[in-house]
């Protein structure tokens, strides 16, 4: 079931049970075998929300009309939207860009659905192809459904390479894009380098048909290894995303992530959905540790770094410490680990996300404050343990 259903049914449940978590586990959480609730997963999403993008007074861009003249509107739309429970979006999108607007689409969607993200593909989609212009429809964009609406501008500008996007298509024909796009004015004030390759991951991805070797190939058309590797990161978002759960099913727990290059460039979104099952299943936090450690390096550190990012949300709400979610392993295990929650956590909570580290000491405790620091996407760091 996808994300914003699971949220929707349960959002009831969600204040009684941060109650019912602090009566029931109590000491428990921070005993050996630490214990999680499904609940605790059941916003969980893929995405890693807000790009931190500074907002800009949209009333002077194309496709704006002011809220107010459109109230009626945006009422049937938002009723339209949630009778809509999948992403195919586009068609009631085009319907009515030109009756609220791009801001009210925008505005509506997100009131509709707190934690849209694929639903923002189809937005840019349809906002690029009213505008045929990048830095504009970037503009438009903003920050919407947590960078999901850049990503389908993204994905609309690749298609103009060739709108069938067929075997015939080769690497020299979008290699120009690739190596422009994120260094274009609008894109570069608006978003970091490595996010603007993130969203060119789930563009590539996209448009190969979720064909991975090929996708991930166009990605090392960018010429240095963090922005392929954060083109990995989005190419592999968007496969899972779209792939899981009937792929688990029948291939495997953890397919791709389990067999493909860039594992933890994959294991990052894959075990957010992993999880969900996993806990809802009945499984422990100690049987989701003793799955990763059954995996042969690289993979494993791969799952590591995805175990981070997948518990993030459970270390904030104070389920369990740092100390107790990266604690199996290797030291390069509890490195990426570390990474894995730390950088999501910053990039949600920048103010926060130092205090979480005090569980941790020596190079734990040094590596959590810098993750903290740096955010997600950052070019500077090492990708000793990222390898492909």
């Amino acid at each position: 079931m996808k994300a914003y259903v699971v949220f929707l049914i349960l959002a009831p449940l969600i204040v009684l049970g941060v109650l019912f978590l602090n009566s029931r586990l109590g000491a428990e959480l921070h005993s050996p075998e630490v214990t999680l609730l499904p609940l605790q997963f059941a916003g969980a999403t893929t995405s890693d929300m807000g790009s931190g993008v500074p907002t800009e007074d949209v009333s002077s861009l194309p496709l704006y009309i002011p809220l107010e003249e459109t109230l009626s509107e945006r009422n049937e739309f938002r009723d339209l939207l949630n009778a809509e429970l999948t992403f195919n979006l586009r068609s009631l999108y085009e319907t009515y860009i030109d009756r609220i607007g791009a801001n009210g689409l925008i505005a509506t969607l997100e009131d509709a659905r707190p934690y849209c993200h694929d639903e923002g593909h189809d937005l840019g989609r349809a906002i690029y192809a009213r505008l045929s212009d990048l830095g504009t429809g970037l503009r438009v964009c903003q920050d919407a459904c947590f960078s999901g609406c850049m990503h389908g501008i993204l994905m609309e500008f690749f298609t103009e390479t060739d709108e069938e996007f067929d075997e015939h298509v080769t690497l020299s024909d979008i290699a120009e894009k690739i190596h422009t796009v994120c260094a274009m004015n609008d894109m570069a004030s608006l978003y970091k380098a490595g996010d603007c390759a993130h969203g060119i991951g789930h563009a590539l991805m996209f448009l190969t048909g979720y064909n991975i070797p090929r996708a991930l190939e166009y990605c090392e058309l960018l010429t240095t290894y963090p922005m392929q590797y954060y083109c990995a990161t989005g190419a592999y978002m968007e496969y899972v995303t779209t792939k899981d759960p009937e792929e688990s099913r029948t291939r495997g727990t953890f397919y791709p992530c389990d067999i493909g290059p860039y594992p933890a460039a994959c294991f990052r979104y894959k075990l957010l959905l992993v999880a969900r099952r996993h806990y809802t299943n009945g499984g422990t936090f100690a049987d989701f540790e003793a799955a990763c450690l059954r995996l042969e390096d690289p993979y494993q550190r791969g799952c590591f770094h995805g175990f981070g990012n997948a518990h993030a949300g459970p270390l904030q709400g104070g389920a369990l410490s740092l100390a107790e979610l990266c604690r199996a392993g290797t030291r390069e295990d509890q490195y990426v680990c570390i990474e894995g929650a730390l950088e999501r956590l910053a990039k949600y909570h920048p103010e926060e996300a130092p205090h979480y580290c005090s569980s941790v000491a020596g190079w734990q405790n040094e590596l959590c404050l810098e993750a903290a620091a740096r955010n997600l996407y950052n070019l500077e760091k090492s990708f000793e343990y990222y390898g492909r």
